[in-house]
């Protein structure tokens, strides 16, 4: 049945209905792998840009490349740390993650001296697309002022932006766009041998089904072929 990811493919939710009339609990349902829809930031002027990042929220934390789009932010690291988000909560990212603060400081006051009759956002054209550079000069405040001008505050506010520029999350992007779902049939009660209901003898839970989602890589699909092959190898 699946879960409620792609509705297009079979996977509508009825599963859960069928689980919740053998008795079955089922956790809190949410779109997992998706992208995230951001209140208004100025971050979507540079929609289209990909860029390494690392974005996070709490002890929660994804490195790789992002992409920056006219709703939000997209890729493998924001589709990994959805399933911790929802409406209002805030996901920072850092657009110089190579870098320690220290690094990035020293490359920005060598970018200033050397080039310091170009604008703030000029001189970030060295590390950033273009859109973005602009971006992240116009949020430190710094957006038309020569690099020349930069006092020590300027420097620190646009490294501050950079190492952790915060926005709020709206939403996710929705089950029509999440690859998994979050959330499912209570594990504790199936069977973890045999995937077979505690509740309900002959009756196999396996799967998107189950409350158990994992990041990119293949390892949902893994779960759900190695629980497959785990019930049929118990049903009679």
């Amino acid at each position: 049945t699946g879960g409620k990811s792609y509705e297009v493919t079979g996977s509508d939710g009825s599963g859960y209905e069928l689980a919740m009339k053998f008795g079955h609990t089922i956790t809190k349902l949410s779109p997992a792998l998706t992208a995230l829809v951001i209140k208004k930031d100025i971050l979507t002027k540079s929609a289209g840009v990909r860029v390494k990042a690392t974005v996070s929220k709490g002890n929660y934390k994804h490195t790789g490349e992002i992409q920056i789009t006219d709703y939000g932010v997209s890729g493998i690291p924001v589709f990994n740390i959805s399933r911790t988000l929802e409406k209002n909560d805030n996901l920072a990212i850092d657009f110089a993650p190579d870098f320690f603060t220290n690094e990035l400081r020293e490359i920005i006051l060598n970018f200033s001296k050397i080039y310091k009759d170009l604008a703030t956002e000029k001189i970030l054209k060295g590390l950033y697309n273009e859109k973005l550079a602009s971006v992240l000069a116009e949020k430190s405040g710094l957006k038309k002022i020569k690099a020349k001008d930069l006092s020590t505050e300027n420097i620190e506010s646009l490294i501050n932006t950079i190492k952790n520029y915060n926005v709020i999350i709206e939403k996710k992007r929705g089950f029509d766009y999440a690859q998994v779902t979050a959330g499912g049939v209570d594990t504790s009660e199936i069977n973890a041998e045999t995937m077979e209901s505690k509740l309900s003898p002959n009756l196999y839970i396996v799967g998107e089904m189950l409350d158990v989602d994992g990041i990119c890589g293949g390892y949902n699909l893994h779960f759900a072929w190695c629980t497959g092959l785990i019930a049929g190898g118990n049903c009679n």
